[in-house]
């Protein structure tokens, strides 16, 4: 049995993978700690797992920002040492055999490395988002003035779990990376459509500029449509504050999986976790991304060039978006093409694949160098 202890923070789409991997460790005996927020506290314990309060620089996502003021406090965290150093102290405490970091708190791994711990960082969106953000653009340039190499970062890791699905990442990884697949966060039960088609829109939990607005607008272009609308809006938009048409229903908060069982289309902003839960019940998405910084415009592209859904700016008109779910609805190769990847995803538990590699490294005393997964995905129905 090993001893793993999880480093992470809530920020949104990152903790689903992170709780899936520590459920399966603990399903197989192997003792996990999870060393967060206590946003997260909840989350771990339902799961089996212990946890341990992180001490360091906190970050609410529920806070409306800036943009600018987002790159200011968010890298103050991914830099955030402190948090680094309270690891440590939770790791020796425990007799931690492997610490798993999340990949963005960069400046806790390059602590838990030094301090010559069995370290691996958890990648929870496509690599193309990591590889881009850790060698250029805003985030690198700032996390730079802030002291933190993230390729060095990088490099000194024991693994890199990359918890993307090929069809959706094809970037080169680094030789110490092993892209794992999905982590589900459920298993895809029988579909079972609506007569009208129910579209279910989720523009995230957290809070980003404009998401009231690209809500509003979405429910505008599918409003007279003859469509079931399913909302989900967290806390950050107030049902009340939008106009919502006679074929929608408004909730805080749902079960996206019980939803997704139904609908015919997401429509989402392009967070990972959410993108990936809704292709794993075989569901085409339309990605509107929210923020321009964050994984969410990559990930759009991705599941465009996938032939799984679409992609627009969230400024994109009504119109558009109408265009955009009626092409959905009314093309069969955006649900083929879903379903392919869904199945894909359940025949490979990334879940697993990573509980594997944490207990080799739990084993090692050093790192060791991986063949990058070179696994090619199998082939999807064409789009044409």
């Amino acid at each position: 049995m090993s001893t793993v202890l999880l480093v992470t923070v809530d920020l949104g789409g990152n903790v689903p993978p992170a709780i899936g991997i520590a459920a399966e460790l603990h399903r197989r005996g192997d003792r996990v700690v999870i060393h967060a927020d206590e946003a997260v506290r909840q989350r771990a314990e339902a799961v089996g797992c212990e946890f341990v309060a992180a001490d360091g620089v906190a970050y609410d996502p529920l806070v409306p920002r800036s943009a600018p003021r987002t790159l200011r406090e968010i890298t103050r965290l991914f830099a955030d040492r402190a948090r680094g150093r309270s690891a440590i102290a939770a790791a020796r405490s425990f007799g931690a055999d492997v610490v798993l970091v999340d990949a963005l708190l960069l400046g806790a791994a390059a602590e838990v490395e030094a301090a010559g711990l069995p370290t691996a960082l958890l990648a929870h969106s496509t690599w193309s988002y990591f590889a881009g953000a850790f060698h250029r653009g805003p985030l690198r340039t700032v996390l730079g003035w802030r002291r933190v190499n993230p390729e060095a970062v990088v490099a000194a890791a024991g693994r890199v779990l990359v918890v993307s699905d090929p069809h959706l990442d094809t970037t080169p990884l680094p030789p110490n990376a092993v892209r794992t697949g999905a982590v589900l966060q459920d298993v895809a039960t029988a579909p079972r459509p609506t007569d009208p088609p129910t579209v279910l829109l989720s523009l995230s939990t957290i809070s980003y500029p404009g998401m009231h607005a690209a809500l509003q607008r979405v429910l505008d272009a599918l409003g007279d449509l003859p469509l079931r609308v399913e909302v989900t809006t967290g806390r950050t938009v107030r049902g009340s504050a939008l106009r919502v048409p006679a074929n929608a229903t408004v909730h805080e908060f749902a079960d996206h999986g019980a939803l997704l069982t139904r609908a015919s289309v997401l429509v989402g902003h392009g967070g990972h976790a959410t993108t990936v839960r809704a292709l794993a019940h075989g569901v085409p998405v339309l990605v509107l991304p929210m923020h321009p910084m964050l994984d969410q415009p990559i990930v759009g592209r991705e599941v465009a060039a996938s032939g799984a859904g679409l992609d627009l700016p969230r400024s994109a008109p009504p119109e558009r978006i109408r265009a955009a779910v009626l092409r959905l609805l009314g093309e069969p190769h955006f649900g083929d093409i879903a379903r392919a990847i869904g199945t894909a995803m359940a025949a490979r538990d990334g879940a697993v694949v990573a509980a594997d590699e944490l207990e080799r490294l739990a084993g090692q005393s050093r790192p060791v160098r991986l063949q990058a997964s070179s696994d090619s995905p199998p082939s999807l129905p064409s789009s044409t």
